[in-house]
């Protein structure tokens, strides 16, 4: 299995060839005509979750964990 930390650079990496090559090489026009920061804006969620430090699984999104459960 492939390392999360790195999994989350291959994606960050494969999507900004993507936009290079759609841009440079397919003369994608609607994406070269953009300004930088409406590119950047439209792209920030897609960079987000692979970039954030991984949560442990079962982690509430307050960042606490689940309580223990109760054993009689």
């Amino acid at each position: 299995m492939v390392a999360d930390p790195v999994l989350r650079t291959a994606l960050v990496v494969t999507t900004m060839v993507g936009v290079t090559i759609g841009t440079q090489f397919l003369g994608l026009d609607a994406r070269r005509d953009a300004p930088a920061d409406r590119i950047a804006a439209l792209l920030r969620p897609a960079f987000k979750v692979p970039t954030e430090p991984p949560r442990r699984i079962g982690a509430r999104a307050s960042g606490r964990q689940p309580p223990a459960p109760r054993h009689p």
